[in-house]
């Protein structure tokens, strides 16, 4: 009703009730390939090109598929630096976990968590969705779905001093 057309995400478009509108994506975005058209949050098409009609007010998303890496890690105190290659899509290569990254599908990327922890702790292994993953300190996985890495430290006796023991009485 106001004379726009089409824009960059997100923006908003007045039409008069029945006027038919045809959208139409980008076949990839940000590396990303299009995945389908949500109508107010439902499945409504799985082609870049969409044509709806307008009844009422309409939300009308372009899903990509991207995928999220959440970055754990257990036994190991707070804030474990642990490296991801290659950076995300918004340039974040890791960090202190916890933290997440998103990737697009099929994208191969390696985690690198260092052997100690800042609490002294061990590197034992890697955890994909609670499951044991590799013991290899640097892991690579497949960006084909949504994951949980969890790098998990654990106390190797004598790797940290021990509290010195005092004599019973004082």
């Amino acid at each position: 009703l106001t004379g726009q057309t089409d824009g960059t995400t997100s923006f908003t478009r007045s039409y008069a009730t029945n006027t038919t509108v045809t959208l139409t994506a980008e076949a990839t975005y940000s590396g990303a390939a299009f995945l389908r058209w949500l109508r107010n949050g439902l499945t409504y098409a799985t082609t870049p090109d969409a044509t709806i009609t307008i009844t009422s007010a309409t939300t009308m998303m372009a899903v990509y598929e991207i995928h999220t890496l959440h970055v754990r890690s257990s036994g190991g105190g707070s804030g474990v630096l642990i490296a991801a290659s290659p950076s995300d899509i918004d340039g974040n290569g890791g960090g202190g976990a916890p933290y997440d990254l998103l990737y697009n599908d099929g994208r191969a990327v390696t985690l690198t968590a260092p052997l100690t922890a800042p609490n002294g702790n061990v590197f034992q292994k890697w955890q994909m969705d609670g499951v044991d993953y590799d013991t290899n300190p640097a892991t690579t996985v497949m960006m084909d779905l949504d994951y949980t890495l969890t790098a998990v430290y654990v106390y190797v006796p004598g790797t940290i001093p021990e509290p010195p023991v005092s004599p019973s009485g004082i």
